[in-house]
This record gives structure tokens, sequence and C-alpha cells, in this order.
């Protein structure tokens, strides 16, 4: 991790806010592009900004980030707006716009897709924590080898490995 955001972290954790500030003016811009990315508007990625750094306060005391800080920042950015495309599909499934009703689904494409997806979470699960990563910030947040080389500090054929 790089020393700065290690400094920042230890500062946060005694209760220095400002850290918390300097942390989110850092990494802002970068993140909310990340969240932007997946077609959001500009008010739900800032939404999940400021959720993520409520929560990094609160998991504070016990929060051990051993590699990069903005990929494990990033990380979190891609799940809370996974969490929330999520919900906002939950939502729209169960309540059509009148006049609109939505042929049932086929139940067998239904079983593929969820097993389909419960290997796939199997998959990542299996996968050492780097690699997990990697992949993480690959598909789901697009980005390029040599910034995730970059971001871990390895080599871009490390990371395509």
């Amino acid at each position: 991790m790089v020393v700065e955001d290690r400094q920042l972290l230890y500062r946060l954790k005694q209760g220095d806010v400002m850290a918390l500030d300097t942390l989110y003016t850092k990494y802002r811009p970068r993140l909310l592009a990340a969240a932007m990315s997946s077609r959001a508007d500009a008010h739900l990625a800032e939404d999940v900004l400021h959720d993520l750094f409520v929560s990094l306060l609160a998991r504070m005391p016990h929060l051990d980030v051993k590699t990069n800080l903005y990929a494990y920042l990033l990380a979190g950015t891609v799940n809370g707006m996974r969490d929330r495309f999520r919900k906002t599909q939950r939502h729209s499934r169960s309540r059509p716009p009148a006049g609109h009703l939505r042929p049932p689904p086929d139940p067998q494409q239904v079983m593929i897709c969820d097993e389909q997806q419960q290997q796939a979470t199997r998959m990542m699960k299996a996968l050492p924590h780097k690699q997990r990563e990697v992949v993480t910030l690959r598909v789901q947040s697009g980005l390029p080898f040599h910034e995730i080389a970059q971001l871990q500090g390895v080599s871009p054929s490390t990371v395509r490995g």
C-alpha cells in the first residue's frame, strides 16, 4: 500500500476526520468515474460513494487493508453500484407499470441462470485474494491490465497470469 494511504488510514483510526476528507478528495474522481461507467447517473454514483466512505469510517477500528487502498475502495464502489442496480431491478420487477404485464419467466431459463451464477460465485471464492481482485477490477470495473498491475504493484504480465 502507498505510504501516504497507510498514514491516512492510521490518522483516521486515531479519530482524525480530516484524513477521511483527504482520502475522499484524493479518490473521489476515479471512483466516481468507475461508478458512472456502469451507466449510472451522477446522483446515484455520488450516493454510492458517500455510503462507501461512511462504511469505511464505521469499519475503521477493525479495517485491515493489506494491499491497495484504491483497489479496496474501487471494489466497494463496484459492489455498491451492483447492490443498487439489484434493488432497482427487484423493485421494477415487483411492480410493472399499469397495463404492462410481462409474461412469466421461463422456469428452465431461470434455473440455468441461477446455476450459472452459483458456479461463478464458487469459482470466484476459490481464487486467491489477489486474483479475485484482478477479476473484479477487470470485469466489473473495466480497468486495463496495466492499471490493475500498477494498483497491485506488480508487472502487467503477472496480472494477465
